[in-house]
């Protein structure tokens, strides 16, 4: 999952780099507003905490993509037919990543 805004004067979209996995925890952690600095443009402002979105992080999603390619050929070799369940890695990865992406853009902050 990464975290995107845009930025108010240059309207580029840059990410924010966060560890936290909910809007909840990400406004325990940097209150309710963070500092973001546009890469584009270089300028700094502040961003309410529902401003910021979580999307699909696609590095993820092929890195799953290759693995379950990798692990398929090798146990179809050793398993025969049994090796093509381990295709549904990239699946369950896609999954989990949709799951934390509607996690986290479901919940909002109340703003003051």
């Amino acid at each position: 999952m990464r975290l995107r805004y845009t930025c108010s004067s240059c309207k580029k979209l840059n990410y924010y780099k966060s560890s936290e996995t909910t809007r909840g925890d990400l406004q325990m952690k940097e209150g309710d507003e963070v500092r973001v600095n546009c890469t584009k443009c270089s300028r700094v402002e502040k961003k309410h905490i529902n401003n910021i979105e979580a999307v699909i992080d696609m590095r993820l999603i092929i890195l799953g993509i290759a693995l379950g390619i990798f692990s398929t050929l090798i146990l179809l070799g050793l398993y025969g037919a049994i090796g093509m369940v381990s295709f549904a890695i990239p699946i369950l990865m896609w999954l989990q990543e949709s799951n934390a992406v509607n996690g986290f853009n479901k919940y909002t902050i109340r703003r003051k």
